[in-house]
C-alpha cells in the first residue's frame, strides 16, 4: 500500500486527508492555497495525490502539480463513488471524499499519470466552447421556426449572426487567419498572427505532407503558385484547410477518411 493524500476539489477549497496519519487539511482553492499545499506535500515522503476530474476546477491543481513534478493520480468521479459504495461509504461531505480518494489510491495502488500539457487544457477548454456554441446554434435554429414575434425574430438572427462568426473564428485561434493592416490609402500585406504559435509549428509539417500526397490539395497549391501566391502564403493556406477539417471532424465526432463513406 502506498503513502497517499486524498484531495477534495471544491470552488472555495481543498479539503485533504493523509492517510498515513489519518489527518485532515484545508486550504483555500487559490494560488496561495496552492503554494502552502505544494509546500506541505513536499515535506512528505513518495506521496501519491489522488483527486477527482471536476472540469474546471481540478485543472488549476493538476496544473500546480504538474509544473513542481509531484506525481498525482486523476480518478473518474463514477470510478470514485463505486469505490466509495463498495467500502460502505455511502455518506458525501468534502471531508469525506478525501478520506475516500486517500484510501482509493492506496488500496487500489494507482499509478502516477503523465501530466498533460497546458497547451492540450487550452485546446481542450476551446473545443467544449465550441460544442456550446453549435448547441446554441441549433437552439436557435428551432427558436427561429416557432416565433412569430417580429422582434424576437430580429434577435434570435442577430444571435444566429453572432454565433457563426465565433464558429468561423478557429483559425484566428490557431493564429492562421491573414489580419489586414490599413491606415488611409496605405495597406500593407496581409500577414498571419496571434494564435498559438505551438498550433502554427505543429500545423506546418503536416501541411507538406498533405501538399505531397493528398491531390486536391497539391492541386490547391499548385494553383496558388501559378497565380503567383508565395510559397509560404500557399502553405498557410493548405494549413487553414487542415485546422479546418479537424474542427469539422471534433464538432461532428468523425473519423477521417480519403473518401466519405
Amino acid at each position: 500500500m502506498q503513502h497517499t493524500i486524498g484531495i477534495d476539489i471544491s470552488k472555495g477549497t481543498l479539503d485533504c486527508f493523509e492517510l498515513s496519519s489519518s489527518k485532515h487539511y484545508q486550504y483555500p482553492n487559490d494560488d496561495l492555497g496552492q503554494k502552502d499545499l505544494i509546500k506541505w506535500i513536499k515535506k512528505q515522503d513518495a506521496v501519491l495525490v489522488v483527486f477527482e476530474a471536476t472540469g474546471a476546477y481540478h485543472r488549476s491543481l493538476e496544473a500546480t502539480l504538474a509544473r513542481h513534478k509531484h506525481p498525482f493520480a486523476k480518478v473518474n468521479p463514477r470510478q470514485a463513488r463505486r469505490f466509495a459504495e463498495a467500502t460502505g461509504r455511502l455518506a458525501k461531505t468534502d471531508r469525506v471524499d478525501a478520506v475516500m480518494l486517500a484510501k482509493m489510491g492506496s488500496i487500489l495502488d494507482l499509478p502516477a499519470q503523465e501530466p498533460k500539457s497546458e497547451n492540450i487544457n487550452i485546446l481542450r477548454e476551446l473545443l467544449t466552447a465550441r460544442r456550446a456554441l453549435t448547441k446554441d446554434n441549433a437552439a436557435a435554429k428551432t427558436r427561429a421556426q416557432t416565433t412569430v414575434h417580429a422582434v424576437l425574430k430580429i434577435q434570435i438572427k442577430a444571435r444566429q449572426k453572432q454565433i457563426t462568426l465565433q464558429l468561423k473564428q478557429a483559425a484566428s485561434l490557431a493564429g492562421l487567419a491573414p489580419i489586414s493592416r490599413q491606415s488611409g490609402k496605405w495597406q500593407s500585406k496581409e500577414r498571419i498572427q496571434g494564435g498559438t504559435a505551438f498550433f502554427r509549428r505543429a500545423m506546418y509539417m503536416p501541411a507538406l505532407c498533405i501538399i505531397r500526397h493528398n491531390l486536391s490539395s497539391k492541386q490547391k497549391y499548385d494553383q496558388m503558385i501559378k497565380t503567383g501566391k508565395p510559397a509560404k502564403v500557399a502553405i498557410t493556406a493548405i494549413m487553414r484547410k487542415l485546422d479546418v477539417l479537424a474542427n469539422v471532424l471534433l464538432r461532428d465526432d468523425w473519423m477521417w477518411a480519403e473518401k466519405p463513406t
